[in-house]
């Protein structure tokens, strides 16, 4: 049997028809395979912070014509594209997580390394300074706890599934 595995990498994808079509092309009858990505309400605070400072007057030159770069599909909506593909779900849920960072600096860290659809608009220069604006924005709602921890609500989407 084979089995198609992926983590944390296709809401980096915009289209998952062709994803699926090629899942279902490479898997024999009874394969499984197993998806997480980020799904539908996927920090959706900290995008919400990092709209507000994109249309602030320094930054909102860098992101004319920016379209959101991630795909965060509900369940209803993936089952679709599932069955389109000729897959077969046999579980499609949306999994809260709790993502904490044992600071602010930690927590503009993760930005780095995960937003880079939108700092890499930003000339390098500015890039730590568009960051700390981000991370100041966010933590003005969702203030760190006493020791310092910051949390971001993230949304995984799970699928399970196999082809006939």
């Amino acid at each position: 049997m084979i089995l198609f595995f992926t983590n944390a990498t296709l809401h980096w994808v915009k289209n998952h028809k062709p994803v699926l079509k090629g899942i279902h092309r490479v898997l024999k009858k009874n394969g499984r395979f197993l998806l997480q990505m980020g799904g539908r309400g996927n920090a959706a605070d900290m995008v919400k912070s990092v709209e507000k400072v994109m249309i602030k007057k320094g930054w909102r030159r860098y992101f004319t014509d920016f379209e959101f770069p991630y795909s965060f599909y509900e369940p209803v909506e993936y089952t679709r594209l599932l069955k389109e593909a000729g897959l077969i779900a046999d579980r499609v849920e949306l999994i809260p997580k709790d993502m904490i960072h044992s600071g602010q600096d930690k927590l503009a860290g993760w930005f780095r390394t995960t937003w880079q659809p939108y700092t890499e608009r930003l000339p390098a220069m500015h890039r730590d300074e568009f960051i700390q604006d981000v991370i100041t924005t966010y933590l003005q709602q969702h203030p760190p706890e006493k020791d310092g921890k910051t949390h971001v609500y993230m949304v995984r989407l799970e699928v399970e599934g196999h082809k006939n």
